[in-house]
């Protein structure tokens, strides 16, 4: 066998979560960079060296993002470039491949209509030492919009450079403009919809800086929350 073999089919059999309604990373990025990594592993005589090299590229990887239609899940795409392929490429002992299928396309758990997200409340910190915290008022006849008092509420525990995490800045941003909409509207019905639409054409970039950073899977987390109330209120 060659030694390339079994890295070329981690990379061949690798599947992805298609993104929905939040950025992902371009899907034809992503496989045309998968696709430059297997032909440097199999272009050369020194079977060392292709390793070294891919390596650097993995570790270099870098992908435009969009919010739709053909995109991967980006914490699906950064897992397996840095806790499989990576270690694979470094440690030449591949984890196992994923089953074989058409594309590297995998369908998405969550169903049409749902969201992965953000929260906040304008001048006030966001940070908690604990969970997300969520909880929704069931009056709906209040003045105010209780999705309002929800997302002023949100509180989100503090990020580290070992989780996906969310600039403060971007996620605070994107709650002003959604409370906004919220609060500008005639009609409860129309503000709903308005922040629906903040919500979907959002863009938060994902990285593992720590400092002034959100942790990602808990904001995601609380803005699914909050995009299926704003469904069901269509």
């Amino acid at each position: 066998m060659n030694a390339a073999e079994p890295l070329v089919s981690l990379i061949q059999e690798a599947r992805f979560t298609t993104a929905r309604f939040r950025p992902g990373y371009r899907t034809a990025d992503v496989d045309d960079f998968l696709d430059e990594i297997v032909t440097l592993l199999q272009g050369t005589a020194d079977p060392r060296r292709s390793r070294e090299d891919a390596a650097a590229r993995v570790r270099e990887a870098a992908f435009a993002t969009e919010t739709f239609p053909h995109t991967y899940d980006m914490q699906d795409v950064d897992a397996f470039l840095e806790e499989v392929l990576l270690p694979a490429l470094t440690d030449h002992h591949p984890h196992p491949a994923a089953p074989a299928s058409e594309d590297r396309t995998l369908t998405a758990g969550s169903e049409d209509g749902q969201v992965n997200g953000t929260a906040h409340a304008p001048g006030a910190s966001k940070t908690s030492t604990q969970g997300w915290e969520a909880s929704f008022p069931e009056d709906e006849d209040r003045v105010e919009d209780p999705l309002i008092a929800q997302l002023r509420g949100a509180r989100f525990p503090t990020a580290s450079r070992f989780t996906v995490n969310y600039p403060v800045g971007e996620v605070d941003s994107l709650l002003d403009e959604m409370i906004a909409a919220l609060e500008g509207a005639s009609d409860r019905t129309s503000g709903r919809r308005e922040a629906r639409a903040v919500l979907v054409r959002g863009s938060l970039d994902r990285s593992r800086k720590a400092r002034d950073s959100y942790r990602a899977e808990d904001v995601d987390k609380f803005l699914l929350e909050v995009y299926n109330r704003l469904q069901g209120s269509r």
